[in-house]
């Protein structure tokens, strides 16, 4: 994809701060998907959104992800980089629709999009959202060949349908391994591409707008002009007045 510019930047930046977490990972990844697919974005699985993040990310920050967190034993603050190509699953078909059974009831059933996150945003109760998410993407529950109502599934099977949902979507499921050196700690964190890159996108658009303020105040000049600037021409001036 093309290299998207400072201004570009800016303007995700400002479209994507007053929506939920849902919607501003989609208004990203209309930055990677094709004009023509429109709402068809809200359907796509969400470990196909993911990936098309990732590609956003490689094209806005480059390869490699570095972020820090806490160990949760110890309280130590952890740093650590990734490769995003490492984080790539291969593609698959979101239409097709999947399988499994558990004690002897059998689910067809389809991965989570961004509807379905839509759907249970705000929910407190987690088994509620979960039950609610179950009755979207569940297609068809059978026991001995009889239909059952979805509603009516055992929570056993809720669970189970959850467990197949992660495996079957690997990409929206990322668990990255940590150690901590400190105290020796080990521990599972997910890794999340839409609030990782939103939350890059926010200190970056913010630091270029706090170089607008600065150069403006002191020269005169445009937003439009000082962001059309490259980098290091942009900060030769700041340097000049800091």
């Amino acid at each position: 994809m093309e290299t998207i510019s400072t201004v570009e930047i800016v303007r995700i930046w400002e479209r994507g701060a007053a929506l939920p977490p849902f919607a501003r990972a989609l208004s990203l990844l209309e930055k990677v998907r094709p004009v023509e697919l429109g709402d068809n974005l809200t359907t796509l699985s969400i470990g196909a959104r993911d990936r098309g993040l990732l590609t956003l990310r490689e094209c806005l920050f480059g390869a490699t992800l570095e972020s820090v967190t806490e160990c949760p034993h110890c309280g130590t603050a952890i740093e650590f980089a990734l490769d995003a190509n490492q984080l790539h699953e291969p593609d698959r078909e979101d239409a097709l629709p999947l399988r499994f059974t558990v004690n002897g009831i059998s689910l067809q059933f389809r991965l989570l999009n961004s509807n379905d996150l839509a759907a249970v945003a705000g929910s407190g109760d987690v088994h509620i959202a979960r039950r609610k998410l179950a009755e979207r993407c569940v297609i068809e529950a059978t026991r001995g060949g009889i239909r059952m109502d979805i509603g009516d599934l055992p929570e056993e099977v809720m669970q189970a349908l959850s467990t197949q949902l992660a495996k079957a979507d690997n990409q929206a499921n990322i668990a990255l391994d940590l150690h901590c050196p400190e105290c020796d700690g080990s521990w599972l964190a997910t890794f999340d591409i839409a609030s990782f890159l939103w939350a890059e996108i926010s200190v970056r658009a913010k630091q270029l707008l706090g170089e607008v303020h600065t150069l403006a105040w002191n020269y005169g000049w445009s937003e439009a002009d000082i962001l059309a600037m490259s980098d290091a021409r942009r900060q030769f001036y700041l340097g000049m007045v800091q």
